[in-house]
């Protein structure tokens, strides 16, 4: 193992050639993408890696970049998380932004072939999200990101997500509802987006899993509880959490 060089708050600055910047702020959460990753300090985002599609938040003249480097918000964080080429933070206010491949917005509506003019080289807001109480925006409290879509925790327990559809690789950035409020009961046990979707577990030990559709009729189907789930609830566990790889599953009872 290596230490992550440029974990500072002057590495924005030092060369690459400069050993100075070494590690000067504890670093509280850490994601791992398919070739890059992110840290969070208590005042700061760094990205490192791979960086041909975005997914380090910031402009490069290469395609990676060994050292970290922070990704510029002008918000506190809260929260970040990564998936295989994207990336997203959670700000203290309440609100998400990602970045990384095929969530460039804007570029959407060119007419431009070229994939890498879906992508987002730098943070953009999450837009479109419900209305909360007071008239603004429903609060963001979790995120967590899949292989290619990021999954939201409103403050009314409902849960939206963006990214890649499960049944047509199309870019979804309209927020999507995937649980209405009022079905799940907190503190929530787990929230955790997977491969292809994304694994909720209530505190009364419900288990739902959901996925992005862009299908409409299939929206309306979005959450279901496995039926390898059902036969452990069936002669009694109750279901703490499940982990889910490429091709294989771990759940963890209480």
């Amino acid at each position: 193992p290596e230490p992550v060089r440029g974990l500072s708050v002057s590495s924005s600055t030092i060369g690459m050639q400069n050993p100075a910047a070494e590690q000067d702020q504890p670093i509280i959460q850490v994601a791992l993408g398919f070739q890059h990753g992110y840290a969070l300090s208590s005042s700061q985002v760094f990205s490192w890696g791979k960086a041909t599609r975005g997914q380090l938040g910031r402009e490069l003249d290469s395609d990676q970049e060994t050292w970290a480097r922070p990704i510029v918000i002008e918000e506190g964080v809260v929260q970040i998380a990564s998936g295989h080429h994207h990336g997203a933070l959670l700000t203290d206010s309440h609100e998400v932004y990602i970045w990384g491949k095929n969530m460039g917005r804007g570029d959407l509506k060119s007419n431009s072939s070229d994939r890498e003019n879906h992508d987002a080289r730098k943070p953009e807001k999450v837009l479109g999200l419900p209305t909360g109480p007071n008239g603004g925006t429903m609060k963001v409290q979790r995120i967590s990101c899949g292989s290619h879509h990021t999954s939201m925790l409103l403050e009314d327990g409902s849960v939206y997500a963006i990214g890649i559809a499960s049944d047509e690789a199309v870019p979804i950035l309209d927020p999507v509802e995937l649980i209405p409020a009022g079905m799940l009961e907190f503190p929530l046990r787990q929230f955790e987006a997977h491969h292809d979707r994304t694994t909720i577990v209530d505190n009364q030990g419900h288990v739902y899993q959901v996925h992005l559709w862009k299908d409409e009729l299939l929206r309306e189907y979005a959450y279901f509880t496995p039926p390898y789930v059902n036969v452990l609830l069936d002669a009694g566990e109750s279901i703490q959490s499940i982990h889910r790889g490429w091709r294989h599953t771990i759940i963890v009872t209480k």
